[in-house]
C-alpha cells in the first residue's frame, strides 16, 4: 500500500506543474490517480484490487498534486525577483497545502452528510474505483486505454522535445497562430468539451488573426515594445511575445471582474457556506490536534515568508484568517458546481491586502498564493472525502493519506520546478503560465493604480472589466451556451496554435462520442492518457537536459 501511495504520488505530482504552466489550467487528477494506481498494481502482477485501498492511494496522490499546484505562484514570485531555494520551496508548498487540509477536515461531515452536496468529481472518482474493482466492468478497459495512450503520448513528447524529431508547430505565424504538435493539448480539448474549445479558438482567431495585425500595421507595436523593453523581439518579428505584454492587462481585468461578479451573483452560496461552522463540534475527526497543527503550521508558514520576502508574520496570520471564510466558499462551490474558484479567491485576497498593506506587490502576491493554495487543497480534500464516503472509507485514514501525499508533492515540486525553469523557461517563448501573469499584473494594478499602465491601456482595461461583468450575467442566463470567462481570458494570453490543437482534440472527441453512442468516459480516458503522457515526458526531458544527459 505504502509503495503504491509513494509511486503514484510521485508520478502525479511530477507531471502536474507542467500541465498547469503550459495549459493555464489543471485537469482533476482524482479519478486519474486511481486509474494509475490500478495500472501500477497490474504492472507488478498484483491481481486483487480493492476500491477502498485505491481510495487511499488516489487521495494521497491528489494531495501531492495540490502541493505541486504551488508552481503557479512560484512563477509569479520569480517574475517579481523573489526566487525560492529548494528547501524553502518545500516548506512553503507543504505548509500552505497542509493548512488547507487541516482547516477543512473537521467541516467535511457537515458538507457531505448534512448538506449532502454532490461534489461531482468525488462521485465520478468513486464510480471509477468501483468499476475498476469489477473484473468484468468497463473500468478496467478504460484504465488500459489511459495506459496505452499515456505511453504513446510520452513517446511522441520525447521525440518532439527530447530528440527534436517532430516539429513543435505547423503553419506558425509571428502572431502565435498555427497548429501546435502537442498530445497534451489535444487531450485537454477532449476534456474541455467542444463548446468551450470553439469559443476559445474563435476569440483567439479574432484577436491574433485580425486585431493584432492591425495593431502592428498601425504602429502600436513600437510603443508597447518601448514600455516593456522588447525592441529586440519586435525587430525579430515576434509579435505575439510583444503584444502579450499589452493583452495581459485587459485579459486580467476581464477574468478578475468576471470571476468576482459571478461570485457576487451567487451570494446565497456565500451566505450558506458558513452554516458548516455550527457542526464543528460534531466532527468525527478530533478537533484539538487539528487546531494545534494549524497553529504550528501558521507559525512555520509565517517564518518562511518572512525569511523570503520580509513579510510580517502578523500579515501571514491575517492572510490565513482571511483565507478561512474564502475556503468555505470554495468548498461550497466545489460541492455544487465542481469548480473550485481558486484564482478568484486569490484575486479577492489581493484586493483586500491592497488596503491592508498598500504599495507592497510582494505582500499582495504571496498572500494571494497562500489563499489559493489553501482553497485548492480544501477543495481537493472535499472531493476525496466524498469518494471515501461513497466507498465507506475511514476519514481518519484518508486524512493520514492526505498528509502523506503533501510532503511528497512538495519534495517533487522543489526538484522539478528548477528543471522546468532551466529547460523550458517561462513566458511567451516557454511555459506561458497565464495564472501567474494574472496575479502579478493584478498586484501591480492594485498597488500602483492604472497609472502603472501605458496611457492608452487605461480605457481598454476599464472596458474589459465591464465586459467581464456582462459575461457573468450571460453565463447565469444561458449557462449551456455562454463561454466561460476563463476561456476567453486565456485566448488573449496563450498562442492561437495551442487553441487550435485543443479545438482539434475537442472535435475528435465529439465525433468519437457520437460514433460510440455517447461513451464520454472512453473519450475522457483517451484525453487523460494524452495529458499525463506528455507531462511525464516533459519532466523526464527536463531532468536529462538539466543534468546534461541529453
Amino acid at each position: 500500500m505504502l509503495l503504491s501511495i509513494v509511486a503514484i504520488s510521485l508520478v502525479v505530482s511530477a507531471s502536474y506543474p507542467y500541465m498547469l504552466l503550459k495549459m493555464g489550467m489543471g485537469p482533476s487528477v482524482n479519478a486519474l490517480s486511481g486509474v494509475l494506481a490500478f495500472l501500477l498494481l497490474k504492472a507488478i502482477g498484483q491481481r486483487r484490487f480493492s476500491a477502498r485501498a485505491n481510495n487511499l492511494v488516489q487521495t494521497a496522490a491528489s494531495s501531492a498534486a495540490t502541493a505541486a499546484f504551488m508552481s503557479v505562484p512560484l512563477v509569479a514570485m520569480d517574475q517579481m525577483g523573489f526566487v525560492l531555494d529548494p528547501v524553502r520551496t518545500f516548506l512553503w508548498a507543504n505548509t500552505t497545502t497542509a493548512l488547507g487540509v487541516l482547516m477543512a477536515a473537521p467541516l467535511m461531515r457537515h458538507y457531505i452528510e448534512v448538506e449532502k452536496l454532490k461534489f461531482p468529481s468525488g462521485e465520478a472518482t468513486a464510480q471509477t474505483l468501483i468499476s475498476l474493482e469489477d473484473p468484468n466492468g468497463p473500468g478496467r478497459a478504460r484504465a488500459m486505454t489511459v495506459g496505452v495512450f499515456g505511453v504513446a503520448s510520452m513517446t511522441l513528447g520525447f521525440l518532439k522535445d527530447g530528440l527534436d524529431k517532430i516539429p513543435g508547430a505547423f503553419f506558425a505565424t509571428p502572431y502565435g497562430l498555427g497548429l501546435e504538435f502537442s498530445p497534451m493539448l489535444a487531450g485537454s480539448g477532449m476534456l474541455m468539451g467542444l463548446r468551450n474549445a470553439l469559443w476559445m479558438l474563435g476569440a483567439s482567431l479574432l484577436f491574433w488573426g485580425a486585431i493584432a495585425p492591425l495593431m502592428i500595421h498601425a504602429g502600436m507595436g513600437m510603443p508597447v515594445a518601448e514600455v516593456f523593453h522588447l525592441q529586440d523581439l519586435l525587430a525579430q518579428g515576434k509579435y505575439f511575445a510583444v503584444l502579450t505584454k499589452w493583452t495581459l492587462w485587459p485579459a486580467v481585468a476581464f477574468m478578475v471582474a468576471n470571476g468576482l461578479a459571478s461570485l457576487a451573483l451567487n451570494w446565497k452560496l456565500i451566505m450558506n457556506s458558513f452554516h458548516s461552522l455550527t457542526s464543528l463540534h460534531r466532527s468525527d475527526i478530533p478537533l484539538k490536534p487539528l487546531l494545534i497543527g494549524v497553529a504550528a503550521l501558521v507559525l512555520l508558514h509565517g517564518a518562511v515568508q518572512y525569511s523570503l520576502m520580509g513579510i510580517s508574520p502578523i500579515l501571514t496570520i491575517v492572510s490565513v484568517a482571511l483565507a478561512f471564510p474564502l475556503m468555505l466558499i470554495c468548498i461550497k462551490a466545489t460541492g455544487e458546481t465542481d469548480l473550485t474558484p481558486v484564482s478568484v479567491m486569490g484575486s479577492a485576497t489581493q484586493a483586500a491586502f491592497a488596503g491592508i498593506s498598500p504599495g507592497s506587490v510582494a505582500t499582495s502576491l504571496t498572500t494571494a498564493a497562500s489563499t489559493a493554495g489553501i482553497a485548492a487543497s480544501a477543495g481537493d480534500l472535499a472531493n476525496d472525502f466524498k469518494t471515501g464516503h461513497i466507498l465507506g472509507s475511514s476519514r481518519k485514514k484518508m486524512l493520514v493519506a492526505q498528509l502523506i501525499g503533501i510532503p511528497i508533492g512538495g519534495l517533487v515540486l522543489s526538484i522539478v520546478y528548477p528543471m522546468l525553469k532551466a529547460v523550458y523557461g517561462f513566458g511567451p517563448e516557454g511555459l506561458v503560465s497565464p495564472m501567474s501573469q494574472k496575479w502579478v499584473a493584478f498586484a501591480e494594478i492594485l498597488n500602483r493604480g492604472l497609472g502603472a499602465l501605458p496611457p492608452e491601456l487605461g480605457p481598454v482595461v476599464a472596458v474589459a472589466a465591464v465586459a467581464g461583468v456582462m459575461l457573468s450575467l450571460l453565463e447565469r442566463r444561458w449557462p449551456n451556451a455562454a463561454p466561460s470567462g476563463i476561456v476567453l481570458g486565456l485566448a488573449l494570453l496563450l498562442p492561437g496554435q495551442m487553441m487550435a490543437t485543443a479545438a482539434l482534440g475537442a472535435a475528435v472527441a465529439w465525433l468519437a462520442a457520437r460514433a460510440m453512442k455517447g461513451d464520454g468516459e472512453g473519450v475522457k480516458a483517451v484525453g487523460s492518457g494524452l495529458i499525463i503522457g506528455e507531462a511525464l515526458a516533459a519532466v523526464l526531458i527536463s531532468g536529462l537536459k538539466f543534468f546534461k544527459l541529453l
